[in-house]
């Protein structure tokens, strides 16, 4: 031990003497805290001048103008909002090839470059699609490799606002829409006398028709007996034959009052289905719920199609009229009735069918869509008013057409009794259809009837519902809800996460959270610069005479251990009172800098004591390794697998992380398990330096005396 502190005071001595050597020695304790300093300073705060990367911004878009006249730009509206912004150094310029060509010569680290079609995305996404707006970005990434991670962030933040603006606007628009819909009662009121008033018609009009089809029994019967006794009935003398005359005008003035009767009738389901898609279009005026106006759709379709059932009948009508007068009556007129009637029937049906759709697909929330919901309801209500006029034009002139033929007949029976008996057989067959057509209107009739029970239960079932509606508790929230201001819904729902931050090991700066790293790497600096510098291997020959090797190893150590020392303590008195990081217990911080000064010193001390300039070499590789893989920066999943394998093998991870408890908060007994495992380390460099290095000291010692022979190592 003697001889340990004799070596360890003659170098002392030695260094006191030589003023060259003492600065020298002065040189060594300074230079690794600049490396620290410097270091730690640089990366203070880098994300606090983000405003002077440039990136550059140009908006090409056309903007959009609504149906109301209402202009709106969303591309400005997003370079307003940059002007405000300095997250970065937003440059807006006016043409896109001069922000590319900027992006390319690197005086823009990026660009943004906003479309043409950018506002009529945003608006018009309903009609043209779910087509995203898009935004073009332009990024120099040779530039820097940092810097085009900043400017990514920016483009995230951009499409996180762009997005949230959107959303803000479509939530407002679809409120302001609903805004008071449910809750004026008014509206339902008036609903439901509407209903009750469809309801007593529908009544009336089944009344109507069970009283057409008693009267055309009683007709189609006059008729078949009629057509019977013709035969055997032929006239044998005037007084007969004007009693036949007689009898025949009364028959066709009773089918003719029925048939006026039955298109009356018909006229009159018509004038429900108009008064039906008048309520329809009245309710979506009126923005009732999309159920209602979805049922009040399907009521009309059914209405619609018990009108269908009835039109074939009267086309069959129409058509056997057709046929039986086409000679003597206008067969063309009837022709174009029928197809008519049949083109009306098709539209209505078509145009209901896509007013229902367009309903199912949220148009009521889009004023476009809704005013094609409107634009279909009412061409369909036109279609039946036409029918409503080829009921009072074609079809009145063919069954006045038919009127005229039968008086014309019966006047020509007057008139010469014997055409009359030529005739009659013809006449035979007339009446044959003409019962026919009155069978088949009875069937038409039927099935109006029963579509009519149909449909009067589902109203009366509809207004039921409806009246149970309007005392809802829920009703009621929904209403008070829909009240409520647009834009607040319309702020919330564009972002209804607010993110409440509790930072845990709360650090104030990015310097202060590096400082662990550079200050651990100054420190394997340091060492390294004092074995470059320091033989490790005392030369003196009255010390070396009679010493044993271990003597000879701390002997010498020593010196390093205190110039280590110093070296620790420097660096940490910089770190704290002249960069002023932050350090929550200087005291132990101070004590993980010595140590791991004590570590590595030893470390690197014993590596050159037992390889000599290879085992420099081997520090020099292993703090490589430790810079790119101890998690000094980068955590250490974000590394290659091979750094995640071995970087517990080397000691920074663990000064690193003992200094980060002083710094930023200890957690239970963190700070000693890493001190404690760099003991490890201490062990494993006394066990090279005092035992692994026996065997390959002749090694050395050739190797040595061989560079030595080059006369420049």
């Amino acid at each position: 031990m003697n001889r340990i502190f004799k070596i360890f005071v003659h170098d002392i001595v030695g260094l006191s003497r030589n003023i060259f050597a003492l600065i020298i020695a002065g040189g060594l304790c300074i230079i690794p805290s600049l490396y620290a300093w410097f270091n730690i300073y640089s990366n203070w705060d880098p994300y606090a001048n983000t405003s002077a990367v440039k990136v550059a911004v140009v908006s090409e878009d056309a903007g959009y103008t609504g149906e109301d006249g209402e202009y709106s730009n969303m591309g400005d509206s997003v370079l307003e909002s940059l002007r405000t912004n300095t997250g970065l150094g937003w440059q807006i310029l006016d043409k896109k090839d001069d922000a590319i060509e900027g992006v390319k010569s690197g005086e823009y680290y990026a660009a943004i470059v906003i479309g043409d079609d950018f506002s009529e995305s945003m608006f018009d996404f309903i009609d043209k699609g779910l087509v995203h707006p898009s935004v073009t970005y332009y990024e120099n990434e040779k530039k820097n490799a940092v810097a085009s991670k900043i400017t990514d962030t920016g483009k995230s933040t951009l499409q996180s606002n762009i997005n949230t603006e959107f959303v803000n606007t479509v939530i407002q628009t679809a409120m302001s829409s609903t805004d008071g819909m449910l809750a004026d009662r008014d509206i339902i009121g008036g609903v439901l006398d509407n209903l009750n008033r469809l309801g007593d018609n529908l009544d009336g009009y089944k009344g109507t028709i069970a009283s057409f089809v008693s009267s055309n029994a009683a007709l189609s019967g006059s008729l078949h007996d009629l057509r019977v006794q013709i035969p055997d009935s032929l006239p044998d003398n005037s007084a007969t034959m004007e009693a036949l005359q007689n009898q025949t005008s009364k028959a066709a003035d009773e089918y003719i009052a029925k048939l006026d009767r039955i298109t009356a009738a018909t006229r009159a389901t018509s004038q429900a289905l108009s008064a039906q898609l008048q309520w329809v279009l009245t309710a979506i005026e009126n923005n009732l719920p999309t159920d209602e106006i979805l049922a009040g759709i399907d009521n009309a379709q059914d209405l619609l199609d018990s009108m269908n059932d009835q039109s074939d009948t009267l086309t069959e009508q129409l058509q056997n009229i057709s046929d039986q007068l086409g000679g003597v009556i206008d067969d063309d007129s009837i022709k174009l009735a029928v197809d008519s009637l049949v083109q009306i029937r098709i539209a209505a049906k078509g145009l209901l069918e896509q007013s229902k759709i367009l309903v199912k697909a949220g148009a009521l929330k889009s004023q476009v869509k809704l005013e094609l919901v409107r634009t279909a309801l009412v061409q369909c209500s036109q279609k039946i008013d036409e029918m409503d006029g080829i009921l009072d034009g074609s079809v009145q002139k063919a069954v006045d057409a038919m009127k005229g033929v039968i008086s014309t007949s019966i006047d020509s029976i007057g008139e010469s009794l014997t055409q009359v008996s030529e005739q009659l057989g013809s006449l035979s067959a007339m009446l044959g259809s003409i019962e026919q057509t009155v069978d088949g209107m009875n069937v038409g009739l039927d099935q109006m009837g029963s579509v009519m029970d149909g449909m009067s239960d589902k109203i009366v079932q509809l207004a039921g519902k409806l009246s149970d509606l309007t005392g809802d508790d829920k009703y009621r929230l929904l209403a008070q809800a829909l009240a409520q201001d647009p834009e607040t819904y319309g702020e919330f729902l564009s972002s209804p996460v607010q993110v409440e931050t509790h930072q845990v090991y709360a650090t104030e700066n990015y310097g202060s959270a590096v400082s662990p790293f550079y200050t651990t790497l100054a420190l394997w600096v340091g060492g390294l610069l004092l074995t470059a510098l320091i033989k490790v291997h005392p030369d003196s020959p009255e010390l070396i005479n009679g010493a044993k090797p271990h003597e000879l190893f701390f002997g010498r150590y020593l010196l390093f251990f205190v110039l280590g020392q110093v070296q620790a303590v420097i660096t940490v008195l910089g770190d704290v009172y002249l960069l002023k990081i932050q350090c929550l217990d200087k005291g132990l911080f101070m004590l993980a800098a010595c140590f791991t000064s004590f570590v590595f010193t030893l470390l690197i001390y014993a590596l050159t004591v037992s390889f000599g300039d290879i085992g420099k070499a081997l520090a020099v590789v292993m703090v490589v390794i430790q810079i790119a893989g101890s998690s000094g920066t980068y955590p250490i999943e974000l590394l290659p697998v091979f750094f995640q394998k071995v970087y517990i093998y080397f000691p920074f991870p663990y000064a690193i992380n003992a200094m980060r408890e002083t710094i930023s908060g200890r957690y239970g007994s963190d700070y000693w398990q890493f001190m404690g495992v760099l003991l490890l380390f201490v062990a494993a460099s006394l066990a090279l330096g005092l035992f692994i290095r026996k065997p390959f000291m002749k090694l050395n010692h050739y190797m040595h005396h061989r560079m030595h022979d080059t006369d420049m190592m």
